[in-house]
């Protein structure tokens, strides 16, 4: 709700029955911009939800987000990889902890929100003569140990 009340800067203070289906549509265009196509539909369905119940409690007559489609999920872009020397960069400013999840990365191809450092991070990952194993994996595909450089 926050994006959408800074979205509308000094227009959040009209009245409910100001926002448009175009005012929806632009909110949502814009988010889905900078963002994955699934953050702009949550935060559409915010939206909707709060439209849905205005016009339920009798505060607008019309719902202006109500045949809003939500953004397209086949027009996200293939996000690229770090280069070697952006990965270089960032593990010559991270301190250890980062270091660890950077290379964690790098090694498993898990994003950060995949990560879990915690003692069932440890439980997932074998840590066994400088090679690292990471459990969860694609059925039907071998595991395959990945070697690391330990560093004292």
């Amino acid at each position: 709700m926050a994006k959408f009340l800074k979205f509308l800067g000094p227009a959040a203070d009209l009245d409910l029955a100001s926002i448009t289906r175009n005012t929806v549509l632009e909110f949502r265009n814009g988010i889905a911009k900078r963002n994955a196509p699934a953050t702009a539909n949550a935060d559409l369905k915010a939206i909707k939800m709060i439209c849905k119940a205005a016009k339920r409690d009798g505060y607008i007559i019309e719902d202006p987000a109500e045949f809003v489609e939500t953004a397209r999920i086949g027009s996200e872009q293939a996000r690229r990889p770090f280069t070697f020397a952006e990965i270089q960069r960032l593990l010559s400013v991270a301190d250890a902890e980062w270091i660890s999840l950077i290379l964690f990365g790098l090694y498993t191809g898990q994003r950060l929100s995949e990560q879990k450092i915690s003692c069932e991070f440890l439980a997932e990952v074998e840590i066994l003569k400088s090679r690292i194993l990471p459990v969860h994996r694609v059925p039907r595909f071998p595991l395959h140990f990945i070697p690391l450089e330990m560093r004292e």
